[in-house]
């Protein structure tokens, strides 16, 4: 607080007068630099891990090895909250009288257009101390010197240094002897110095929320449009990427707008092209979250500059390195280094084995910003799109797990490069990168893209089956036909046509479902192709039987059948025969049923195709149920169960175990009951199917067991049981996935 020349230092502990006095210099003014800290932070929430880090960082006796923790670091993405961290930390230790000798607060503005240098700081440094300036030496070095012995006599000290850029603020400034702590903030990662690292995060969803409902009702306590809005609420949270610099912009914007609703800001958010403009406040975009980026990517090297501008272009919340480098057309290792920059930079974050890399939402908004409406910009992003659309193409193709699962499809992609080990490799591969391949089939109307997009979705399309993305294999196999469509690639639109049935029959968008299938048998007798056109007619079989047209059905499967035998494809032809016994089981026709199942499960079985002999053999079991064969019907469940689970098919393994529980309860076996519906439930959790996994757990709880033998009689009568809940039917008959 200034009083005429005179500068209070107020709000710490001192041995003596602490006085300053504010000159004027021919090298400028000096920084502010006090005993008292700042204020705490508004509404400060959702730092508790943080700052006890911090704390223990700064404790008395704290250390590591035997050596005292000096410097603390607290480093992030511009706007993350470091600053408040910091300075939440430097209060509580101080109230713990941790620093009897006083806290010392520099704003060293390393990311202004001009930092505070060291020698700038430490003659303020050197005031906040009781130093005269007429007592000052004019040399730095002893200046210096002099800042040393002063710490050096006065009990332990913190010393904040906020906003840290280059080690040259810095080092210079670090006390020499005695228990002094330092605690610093910085976009960077401080390797230049040994310290104790805080690397911190956007808030956690719930912290968000609450940061914003708190400085709502601290400008006004009756202000409860964030407890009347809680979905409003956690959209708006979203939208700002749970970044508190954003969430402070929003809750000003909603404080400016008393009589709004959360619901308004949320949509004027959403509808604003320039997502970064709209979080701004006060009238000015310098208020806002543009010019904090700005400073960050101003202080990149040309390399690390180009790599972050095209991963804002990536598909997907986060990149691989070896997607990045093929962003940026280099090596692994050497891309590998310049993203290591950005995170030290704190503009993408690694993963905990560091082969990932995220960039906060906002980050991601600002980057694929950078270089629009500069032509030779856009031709290195359309350059690099196609390039990488290139390559996951080329790699889902040989990732897709239906190339070898039975002999005839091993025949066909002989010719295919194999670019991983083994089908788990691949399926990590898929499982890890599989928001980014969804994404990326967006990108059809990119230059030289569209041929891309169309092996990648149909490449995509039988593996989002398996792991039951079925939105997004609508999504991936309308992308291909539309792309199909744009090159004048009538095949292979005739093929997306058919993926896209079977992904819409799963949803239960049957009518839609029809038409799709009605489309590719179309494109297919036009062109002449049998093959594709018996896929179109196995797909109207699928969707004729979910609609319960039977007749329909039927005659769809067996002309697939039989046009696929003509062409040799014996595992397609065993795909026929399982649709006919589907069919027929549900016309009761269960012997013939049993036959044509039969013949599907021998041919699976000679061609290697676990997963659809797997299925099949569910099938045969609720087919021999039906017949009263109870023993073969679980011989037929217990070995579906074992193929379903070595092809790694959980859902599909848990929906033959309900099967098994059922038909024990029926039978009177409500132990061996229980047990299987529990086994479903522990499938169901493989497989990610939480409510699934919930719903068989229920029933496992529901099974009556009988009362043990001879029971000795109640001296009272027993409290009647609820009956249990009468089963649901088993589970319907699995088709064999798309091909």
């Amino acid at each position: 607080m200034r009083s005429g020349d005179h500068v209070e230092f107020s709000g710490g502990t001192y041995h003596g007068p602490v006085t300053g006095k504010e000159e004027h210099h021919h090298y400028g003014s000096a920084p502010t630099a006090t005993a008292a800290l700042p204020a705490r932070p508004a509404a400060f929430t959702g730092r508790d891990a943080d700052v006890e880090r911090l704390l223990a960082a700064l404790a008395p006796g704290a250390g590591h090895d035997g050596e005292p923790v000096l410097v603390s670091a607290v480093a992030g993405l511009g706007g993350i909250g470091k600053t408040a961290l910091a300075v939440y930390a430097a209060h509580v230790a101080r109230e713990r009288g941790w620093f009897p000798g006083g806290t010392l607060f520099v704003d060293l503005r390393g990311y202004d257009s001009t930092p505070v240098t060291a020698d700038r700081a430490v003659r303020s440094l050197l005031r906040a101390l009781g130093v005269r300036d007429t007592d000052v030496p004019s040399a730095p070095a002893d200046q210096y010197a002099l800042y040393r012995s002063q710490l050096a006599r006065r009990e332990p000290v913190l010393l904040v240094l906020d906003n840290a850029s280059d080690p040259a603020q810095v080092e210079p400034l670090l006390p020499g002897e005695g228990d002094h702590r330092t605690l610093l903030t910085s976009r960077d990662t401080l390797d230049w110095l040994p310290t104790r690292l805080v690397r911190l995060g956007e808030l956690a969803p719930d912290a968000a929320a609450a940061l914003v409902e708190r400085l709502l009702r601290g400008t006004d306590p009756e202000d409860d449009r964030a407890a009347a809005e809680p979905d409003a609420l956690r959209a708006l949270c979203a939208l700002c990427g749970h970044l508190p610099l954003a969430l402070l912009i929003t809750a000003a914007q909603l404080r400016r707008r008393r009589r709004r609703p959360v619901s308004a800001l949320v949509a004027e958010l959403r509808a604003a092209q320039d997502l970064l403009g709209a979080l701004s406040h006060g009238g000015g975009s310098e208020r806002g979250l543009r010019p904090v980026f700005d400073v960050s990517f101003a202080r990149l090297g040309p390399d690390q500059a180009r790599l972050f501008r095209l991963l804002g272009q990536a598909p997907g919340n986060d990149v691989s390195t070896r997607t990045a480098a093929v962003l940026m057309d280099g090596t692994e290792s050497a891309v590998l280094r310049l993203l290591e920059d950005l995170e030290a930079a704190s503009l993408v974050t690694a993963s905990p084995d560091g082969t990932r890399w995220r960039m906060h939402d906002l980050v991601r908004a600002y980057a694929s910003g950078v270089g629009q409406g500069e032509p030779k910009a856009q031709r290195e992003i359309a350059a690099a799109r196609a390039r990488l659309l290139a390559h996951f193409a080329l790699l889902t193709q040989s990732a897709d797990p239906a190339r070898h699962e039975s002999r005839s499809a091993r025949k066909r992609a002989d010719s295919a490069r194999e670019l991983f080990r083994d089908r788990g490799e691949a399926l990590a591969w898929l499982d890890a990168e599989r928001p980014g391949l969804v994404a990326a089939t967006a990108w059809a109307r990119e230059p030289g893209c569209a041929e891309h997009v169309v092996l990648l979705g149909l490449s995509l399309t039988d593996y989002l089956h398996r792991r039951r993305h079925f939105e997004e294999a609508v999504t991936v196999t309308r992308a291909a036909r539309e792309a199909a469509a744009a090159c004048g690639d009538r095949m292979h639109e005739g093929s997306a046509w058919t993926h896209h049935a079977n992904a819409l029959r799963v949803l239960g968008r049957l009518a839609e479902s029809v038409d799709a299938s009605l489309q590719a048998l179309a494109i297919y007798r036009e062109l002449g192709v049998p093959h594709g056109a018996a896929m179109a007619w196995n797909a109207i079989g699928s969707v004729s039987y979910e609609l319960e047209r039977f007749d329909v059905a039927l005659d769809a499967f067996v002309r697939a059948r039989e046009m696929f035998t003509v062409m040799g494809d014996r595992d397609a032809a065993a795909g026929g025969w399982n649709g006919e016994g589907m069919v027929l089981g549900a016309l009761g026709r269960h012997r013939e049923a049993k036959r044509a199942y039969l013949q599907a499960r021998a041919i699976h079985a000679d061609e290697g195709n676990v997963p659809a002999e797997g299925m099949v053999w569910n099938n045969l079991g609720g087919a021999l149920e039906e017949l009263g064969h109870t023993g073969a019907a679980l011989k037929a469940f217990r070995r579906a169960i074992a193929l379903l689970v070595k092809a790694d098919d959980w859902y599909r393994a848990a929906g033959t175990h309900t099967n098994i529980a059922r038909l024990l309860s029926r039978t009177g076996r409500p132990g061996e009951a229980q047990a299987a519906w529990s086994a479903a439930a522990d499938a169901y959790e493989r497989a990610d199917a939480p409510a699934e996994a919930a719903e068989a757990r229920r029933s496992a709880a529901l099974v009556q067991k009988p009362p043990p033998s001879n029971p000795p009689p109640p001296k009272s009568p027993p409290t009647k049981s609820p009956p249990p809940k009468p089963p649901a039917s088993k589970s319907a008959p699995e088709t064999s996935p798309p091909s």
